[in-house]
């Protein structure tokens, strides 16, 4: 997965960490919107990109930019319908 948002202008930017982890950090923080995680050979090694919007997305291919890219988007919990009694 590709995004146009880098490390320049995601709102945060961790480094050497797994793909979990990477989804617990945006989970923990309110004004993250999705995670993008990437990385080379080691999947325990890889960077994370919170991101505090989420605008187009593209698919990539691997064998052509030499890294792996997972999204994770945060989706709002809808409300739950109101009982009237």
């Amino acid at each position: 997965m590709a995004y146009f948002n880098s490390r320049d202008t995601s709102m945060r930017t961790l480094e050497r960490v797994n793909e979990e982890a990477c989804k617990k950090a945006c989970l923990g923080d309110c004004a993250c919107m999705a995670a993008q995680f990437v990385y080379g050979f080691d999947p325990n090694d890889g960077y994370c990109y919170l991101q505090s919007e989420v605008l187009s997305l593209e698919t990539m291919r691997p064998e052509i930019f030499h890294y792996n890219s997972t999204m994770h988007i945060k989706i709002a919990q809808g409300k739950s319908p109101r009982r009237l009694f």
